[in-house]
């Protein structure tokens, strides 16, 4: 098509031939003239001796048989009247002196007619040869012509950009050239460089690769660069290029495709092989290639270390090699080939020293296109270590099984929803369920419906709900659960949330029965009651009666009896003390003992108990600090200052002569916090969290020695707690103990304060000292 191209486009440019009537009418008149000239030079003197009819007589049939029949009729014509004419001649012209004439002039006419036959037959010859010629001219020029209207058709319509290029200009472009590059049909007269379009980083290598095969230089003949459209828009083409000659000039013929879509898939192509090795050769599982017959062609770095072989080891082995009981191979191929995959098939393999490895093996086949088998490719992960974890976790399952069977608490878990996964046959026996009858029943449902009233219970209410909802840890001290015969089980129980990886998965909940704990608590009341009737009253009056006679015979008696009555009459009240304390905490815990909360200032609660404890503090030479805070509470104002009275009176225990023990309060978001600091010997770290509990003392001695009953505390955390408070205490060795006691303010503490009362904002500061 290059070569087609090269000479339509030189037909199209160049001159055209001459007319082939003019070149015959020329060449015809010079022969015509020349040979009457030679005539009349060389044979005047026959024309004066033969006269005009004699030559008439001898050139006119010459001229005309050599119009007729071309050169040889021409040249015969010439001979047959050359020898007779000259024979003629002769016999007329016999005198003396003619004879030499007409020899000498013989050979010469003959020659004349000759030439002239041949002249004019070769003109006749020439002029047919010159108007075939113009002819088969004309039907190339036609034929030309036609050729270049196809090849611009093609031009045209070939989807491939076609551009000729002369130096750097393009003198030529087609339609797909101006569709790629963004431009319109009217930009073909307009004159585009190599520069424009072409994309800057790519136009110098373009450029000189144009020029270097238009010199015919060596150069690549097929090559892509960029372009940039009119439009901005940057696309990628490859180019094919030859060198031609345009109107005699070194041209390259360049054609131009559009490969940006192609361009996009080799390089996502590109892409993905480079995915494909990093991740063929950066994963941790062993990946092997094999072919047909089981050779291994590829493996990667972690099939090497885990066979333990080099590359040049690996390649080239059968992989039937590795199996440690050759019947194996033949287990996993009949399944790979009836079904073309095998997953996690569990295998045992041997490395290159003989050592036994636990694999799982995932396999699959490779196929052609036309579905014939190629080979096979798979994927082998070491699960040595995790057949003995599962091992391990068989026996781990298999402890805490039989540790869930035999443990006498209930035990049961439940999932997001509430539906029971599992239960220990104490939980099953105790609930009157069946083990298997009781999976996947609805928790709450199933023994959790009603509270122990018998009223509906929500399961939005429900503290397992919470559990699982909030996750955190829910502790209910008294609850029913509803056995599977409709008959209720007091229970305590704890529900905590399952997390796995962060997320919360379910709930485990462990109960008790506290059936006997509860009659052992109505036990207790019944005790409490009987103590509280029958002791304290015959108490009351010993102390009473031993009060009296301290105060009005202590004089007359000896020191040691004395002594002794005083004895009496302190251990009698500490008694009296313990067995209202016994009492209080009895009342609190069954909710016997009754509150009235109210709107109180904390500043009058505060001077309350600071007046009530004054005289200790002067009999234990300790001042007293009071700064009351400016806060309201809604509280029982006699168990608050039960609280502050307990709190400071134990500062007071533990203060010695000279130290000083502040009362102050500050408000804190929503809660009123009461401080109680004192100087005294501090409590260790170990103890801070057992101090209120019952009968918990830091030091044992110290219920003898001061007098104390080892309730006080768990009284007021009973109270606090009650309140909907917390109490805490922090201390430092050899530096005293601070006690907080925070307790939520009234809502309405910018009422007014009734008369008589001191405003919340009064600040007031007691100082009392010995």
């Amino acid at each position: 098509m290059t070569v087609a191209l090269d000479q339509a486009y030189r037909g199209k440019t160049g001159s055209s031939a001459a007319s082939p009537s003019g070149r015959i009418r020329g060449i015809a008149a010079l022969a015509t003239a020349a040979a009457f000239v030679v005539y009349g030079l060389a044979f005047a003197p026959l024309y004066s001796v033969m006269g005009p009819a004699v030559v008439a007589l001898s050139t006119v049939p010459v001229i005309a048989a050599g119009s007729a029949f071309g050169l040889r009729g021409g040249l015969a014509a010439a001979a047959v009247i050359a020898v007779p004419l000259n024979s003629i001649l002769l016999s007329l012209f016999s005198t003396p002196g003619w004879d030499s004439i007409l020899r000498e002039v013989g050979a010469p006419e003959t020659m004349f007619l000759l030439v002239m036959g041949a002249g004019v037959g070769g003109i006749r010859d020439l002029g047919q040869r010159l108007r075939a010629q113009a002819e088969e001219s004309s039907r190339v020029q036609a034929a030309l012509r036609e050729t270049e209207e196809h090849y611009r058709a093609v031009m045209d319509n070939v989807a491939d950009a076609i551009a000729i290029n002369v130096g750097t200009d393009r003198v030529f472009v087609n339609k797909a050239f101006l569709k790629l590059h963004g431009l319109d049909e009217a930009s073909q007269a307009l004159r585009i460089s190599l520069d424009d379009f072409v994309h800057d980083e790519d136009r110098e290598m373009v450029k000189d690769r144009t020029l270097a095969r238009q010199k015919g230089d060596h150069a690549p003949g097929i090559y892509e660069y960029r372009i940039r459209r009119a439009d901005g828009e940057v696309r990628t083409v490859q180019t094919s290029a030859t060198a031609i000659l345009y109107n005699g000039q070194p041209a390259a013929l360049a054609v131009l495709r559009d490969v940006t879509e192609q361009s996009v898939a080799k390089e996502a192509l590109g892409r993905s092989e480079e995915r494909y090795r990093s991740v063929f050769e950066g994963s941790r599982d062993s990946i092997f290639i094999t072919s047909k017959t089981g050779e291994l062609v590829d493996a990667n770095a972690s099939a090497l270390a885990l066979f333990d072989y080099t590359r040049q080891e690996m390649i080239g082995l059968n992989f039937a090699d590795l199996y440690v009981d050759p019947e194996d191979r033949g287990k996993y191929q009949r399944e790979l080939d009836r079904t073309g995959l095998v997953k996690d098939y569990w295998i045992k393999l041997r490395k290159s020293d003989g050592t036994p490895i636990e694999c799982l093996l995932t396999a699959a086949v490779r196929r052609a296109g036309d579905g014939s088998v190629l080979g096979y490719q798979g994927i082998i992960r070491d699960v040595t270590e995790l057949h003995r974890a599962q091992e391990a976790l068989r026996r781990v399952t298999r402890q805490s099984q039989l540790i869930l069977d035999s443990t006498g608490e209930g035990i049961y878990g439940v999932d997001l929803t509430g539906s029971i996964t599992f239960v220990n046959p104490a939980a099953a026996k105790m609930l009157r369920w069946d083990v298997h009858g009781f999976i996947g029943k609805h928790e709450h449902e199933a023994i959790h419906h009603s509270r122990p009233d018998g009223a509906a219970y929500p399961w939005a209410e429900c503290p397992i709900h919470a559990s699982i909802r909030d996750g955190t840890t829910q502790q209910v001290g008294h609850e029913v659960f509803w056995r599977h015969d409709g008959s209720s089980l007091p229970v305590e129980y704890i529900s905590t949330p399952i997390r796995e990886q962060d997320q919360i998965a379910g709930a485990v909940i462990a109960f008790r029965d506290i059936t006997e704990r509860l009659e052992v608590e109505r036990m207790k009341g019944e005790f409490v009651s009987v103590v509280s009737h029958e002791l304290r009253t015959p108490l009351t009056s010993i102390r009473g009666s031993l009060g009296l006679l301290a105060g009005t015979m202590s004089d007359s008696l000896p020191e040691k009896g004395a002594r002794m009555l005083q004895i009496a009459v302190e251990n009698t009240e500490r008694l009296v003390r313990l067995i209202n304390d016994i009492l209080d905490l009895e009342r609190m815990a069954s909710g016997k003992m009754t509150s009235s909360p109210q709107p109180c200032y904390a500043a009058e609660l505060a001077g309350q108990a600071v007046d009530a404890m004054r005289a200790m503090a002067e009999k234990a030479d300790v001042t007293l600090v009071n700064t009351p805070p400016p806060c309201q509470l809604w509280a029982d104002p006699d168990r608050i200052i039960q609280i502050l009275t307990n709190l400071l009176s134990n500062a007071i225990k533990f203060s010695g002569p000279g130290d000083t023990v502040w009362l102050s309060g500050h408000c804190r978001n929503e809660d009123l916090v009461f401080q109680v600091r004192d100087q005294g010997r501090g409590i260790p770290s170990d103890k801070l969290e057992g101090i209120f509990g019952r009968f918990n003392q830091v030091d044992a001695s110290d219920s003898r020695r001061e007098g104390g009953t080892g309730l006080g505390l768990a009284i007021c955390q009973t109270i606090t707690t009650q309140h909907g408070g917390r109490i805490w205490a922090e201390s430092v060795l050899g530096e005293g103990s601070t006690f907080f006691c925070a307790l939520p303010v009234f809502d309405g503490q910018d009422e007014e304060p009734e008369a008589g009362q001191p405003a919340a904002g009064a600040e007031q500061q007691t100082a009392v000292k010995s």
